[in-house]
């Protein structure tokens, strides 16, 4: 059985479960099992199948962020310090990557409040790691990434599957301070239950997020965005033109209050926009 524990959004774990569950029938990969929030845990999901192909499932899904293969749990207790504990419990599991690996590094999250540090977990799940393996460690290009994560007196252990986020897809030339995150305007469209034949209008496009992800979701869907700045204008035609967007994205220069001048009435059949 191969166990994955995935992070997303606090408060789409259920887009996250049914894109899972879609993707997994359409190549024909069994899931055993989908828990969001495992552990109380919001922004999470843990999912089990008996087939190792539901790695490559997970690994393809637009509404999460990382993916680990979950290998223990442990809760903390008062008889001897979390360190000690984190030391004992890390250096006793059996890592199949370890075994083939030559390099590793530990990541944590850590939320709560502790007596040490992220980086005092690390250094101890390493020095415990480094004991039992006896392999090098690489803080820059590790070929195992270790994830020791500790949640109140939680400690999940794992293995990171992705190097980096999944939601890091669009590569834009021209980004704002402020943009939203790919996973959320997939799960936006999600919600939509677009049939992939509408036309849809974002009124504050800004860098191109919703657009995108919506003509890569759906390339038979007529997309239409604006924006009052012309920067962002200039900027997210770039940024169409960039990512090689073979369907087409409309792009005007206007004002969201005028609407009713620039489009027919119900031109639309869905707005999916992130307001200022």
């Amino acid at each position: 059985m191969i166990q994955l524990r995935l992070t997303t959004h606090a408060g789409i774990e259920d887009v996250v479960e049914q894109e899972l569950r879609d993707r997994a029938t359409e190549t024909g990969c069994e899931i055993t099992k989908i828990t969001p929030k495992p552990f109380d845990l919001k922004g999470q999901v843990l999912v089990e199948s008996s087939n190792a192909c539901l790695l490559e499932v997970a690994l393809q899904a637009r509404s999460v962020f990382h993916v680990m293969r979950q290998i223990a749990h442990f809760s903390l207790t008062t008889e001897t310090s979390d360190l000690d504990q984190i030391y004992t419990q890390l250096f006793t599991l059996e890592i199949p990557e370890m075994e083939t690996a030559e390099t590793f590094r530990v990541t944590t999250e850590r939320k709560g409040n502790h007596e040490f540090r992220a980086l005092d977990v690390q250094r101890i799940a390493g020095s415990a790691l480094f004991q039992h393996y006896g392999k090098k460690v690489s803080l820059d290009q590790p070929e195992v990434n270790v994830r020791v994560d500790i949640y109140d007196r939680l400690c999940l252990v794992s293995v990171q599957k992705t190097e980096e986020a999944l939601d890091q897809r669009q590569n834009k030339v021209w980004r704002p301070r402020i943009t939203l995150k790919t996973t959320m305007a997939y799960a936006m469209l999600q919600l939509c239950e677009l049939k992939g034949t509408e036309r849809l209008l974002d009124p504050f496009c800004g860098s191109g997020t919703i657009l995108i992800e919506a003509a890569t979701l759906f390339p038979h869907l007529s997309i239409y965005g604006s924006d009052r700045r012309e920067e962002a204008v200039t900027g997210v035609k770039k940024n169409i033109h960039s990512l090689g967007q073979s369907a087409p994205i409309h792009i005007q220069q206007g004002d969201a209050r005028d609407l009713a001048q620039n489009y027919p009435q119900n031109y639309f059949q869905a707005i999916v926009t992130n307001p200022p």
